[in-house]
């Protein structure tokens, strides 16, 4: 679309929405460079008239952005799919209750301690209870060409038992989706 008129170019029916490049890792392999997007002050009506059906939040780390986040999903209601791609480390349980409210598939970017992600901050596997009966999946960039698959599936098998989670198969958008017991 337009950023000076805000008209699409053709109708759309799903929304990647990239908030920011904002990130509060320093991951060696991101390519991102820090840079906040100024909100278009008629981005709200724009998805509504433009009847989106599914509506990603992507950053940088879309979290950095939950008031956006949240304001945008109360105007919208319940009618798009929300989806979001996290690094996971600023998941609150009120966050994850509000996203359960929604159905939000939430995914966090990880590959493990063997990976190329920047661990300085952890990840907050046990809010990922509050979400709902979807959970949280992940995504995982495989980063380090000395990556060992043999390594990180042991580190999510103990992420997995250390939170109580079950894994099985989310086909719709992701490879795995992890529900707590």
């Amino acid at each position: 679309f337009s950023e000076t008129t805000m008209q699409p170019k053709k109708t759309l029916k799903r929304l990647l929405l990239k908030l920011g490049t904002a990130c509060n890792l320093g991951c060696p392999h991101c390519h991102q460079v820090q840079k906040n997007f100024r909100e278009h002050p008629g981005l709200i009506d724009w998805i509504k008239r433009n009847g989106f059906n599914r509506i990603t939040f992507s950053g940088g780390e879309p979290l950095m952005y939950f008031d956006l986040i949240k304001r945008i999903m109360t105007e919208l209601g319940h009618d798009p799919v929300y989806r979001m791609m996290s690094n996971g480390t600023l998941l609150t349980k009120d966050i994850a209750e509000f996203f359960s409210q929604y159905d939000v598939t939430y995914a966090i970017s990880y590959d493990g301690k063997c990976g190329g992600r920047d661990l300085s901050v952890p990840i907050q596997w046990s809010n990922t209870k509050y979400l709902g009966p979807k959970g949280a999946g992940i995504c995982t960039i495989f980063s380090k060409p000395d990556f060992s698959f043999r390594e990180f599936a042991k580190d999510i098998d103990s992420v997995m038992k250390e939170n109580g989670i079950d894994c099985w198969t989310y086909p719709d958008f992701l490879k795995v989706n992890w529900i707590h017991q």
